[in-house]
């Protein structure tokens, strides 16, 4: 299982199909501000 850092909720042994819910909930909102900061940036 992947453990990462002290995050309560990580820290407990879950199924991959959790992790990965998590890891695309994280890419999905790290695409959606950077779009934000590139637009409000008006590169």
């Amino acid at each position: 299982m992947l453990r990462v850092g002290e995050d309560s909720f990580l820290a407990v042994p879950t199924g991959w199909a959790v992790g990965l819910v998590v890891c695309s909930a994280w890419a999905l909102g790290a695409c959606s501000m950077g779009a934000v900061l590139l637009e409000s940036r008006d590169v």
